[in-house]
């Protein structure tokens, strides 16, 4: 297939460049679009106050709920964003293309996708928790596309409510980054977290950090930056519990593969996705209060074989089921059947 793919390319951690990276791989042309950068090229001042306000207003506050549809909407037409729908739907026009995704896409227009539609099926692709696709009103887009999925039981549930054609797909991991070194490592930290402060999270890490336990905490908020990639792994591999706060609504983000992927024990607050994917006890294991939090983490440090058999199993799991390789082999399905 000829497939224009939109989304965010100018970040090395971003899920969307292994997704083209595994496209190509099956010997799919694909041409990115970097709905994140091409505005750049539009803008004749410094923004990046209104930009660093306007983030803050869609993705860190409840705000945007509330606004008319009409300010909702000016994202669209400012900071360069619309050259960059106008170049898009130029391309759309002058190639045929046989599909184009849209990754999340928070500042393409939405009520460009039925133009879109007259030349190329297309495909909405959602990876962001409820609160973010009601800010983006995600289910505008996954309605009007050919096919959409969701990484969270929540998300699809909407977008069918929505009258979208929506599958259930999870992230997923690269095994190429996110693995275990061939020889032993040395498990020198007790427990990492790796996320955005929240009240929720720090609710949990100051009970356990009160109770002697040593949590080291990385993300925006915390006493030290986030970190990707290599230097995830590197700490991911040398912890004996990976700590993980699942998103606000039924589901849980890629962290979750990619700490697992290390053959380090994952220790999550419940949410209802994980009983759906994983075996409690087998692969991973949740809690559902600091208290109980406490505890699991108390006995897991205390039994290395059974933390170490779940670590294993967890790997052996996500590594047959939950790479890069598998998620796209679910999309091109869903195309394919259609």
């Amino acid at each position: 297939m000829k497939i224009l793919f939109v989304g965010i390319f100018n970040k090395p951690w971003s899920s969307n460049i292994p997704l083209v990276e595994e496209l190509r791989k099956k010997d799919h042309y694909v041409k990115t679009f970097d709905y994140r950068s091409i505005p750049l090229k539009f803008r004749k001042f410094d923004f990046s106050f209104y930009i660093k306000l306007m983030t803050f207003l869609i993705y860190k506050s409840n705000i945007m709920y509330f606004l008319p549809k009409e300010i909702k909407e000016f994202k669209f037409y400012v900071l360069g964003n619309k050259g960059m729908n106008n170049l898009l739907l130029s391309e759309v026009i002058k190639t045929n293309y046989d599909l184009v995704i849209l990754a999340k896409a928070g500042t393409i227009n939405y009520k460009l996708i039925p133009i879109i539609n007259k030349f190329s099926k297309t495909f909405y692709y959602f990876m962001d928790p409820l609160e973010i696709a009601h800010s983006l009103r995600a289910y505008k887009y996954a309605s009007l596309c050919t096919w959409s999925s969701a990484s969270t039981t929540a998300m699809n549930n909407l977008f069918k409510k929505k009258g979208a054609d929506s599958h259930y797909i999870l992230e997923g991991f690269d095994e190429n980054i996110f693995n275990p070194k061939k020889e032993n490592n040395h498990k020198e930290l007790d427990v990492i977290f790796v996320g955005s402060k929240n009240s929720i999270r720090e609710k949990y890490i100051n009970y356990l950090r009160n109770n002697k336990i040593n949590v080291e905490c990385y993300g925006n908020g915390w006493e030290n930056k986030p970190i990707y990639l290599k230097k995830l792994v590197n700490k991911y591999r040398k912890s004996k519990i990976i700590l993980n706060f699942p998103r606000q609504d039924s589901g849980f983000s890629d962290r979750v593969f990619q700490a697992i992927g290390t053959k380090t024990f994952l220790l999550s607050k419940y949410c209802s996705d994980l009983e759906r994917v994983f075996k409690r006890g087998i692969h991973l294991d949740w809690f559902r209060t600091p208290e109980e939090c406490l505890d699991m983490i108390k006995f897991y440090l205390e039994h290395e074989d059974i933390r170490e058999q779940i670590s294993n199993e967890g790997y052996n799991y996500v590594l047959e089921n939950f790479t890069w390789t598998r998620t796209i082999e679910k999309l091109i399905q869903i195309v394919s059947r259609n």
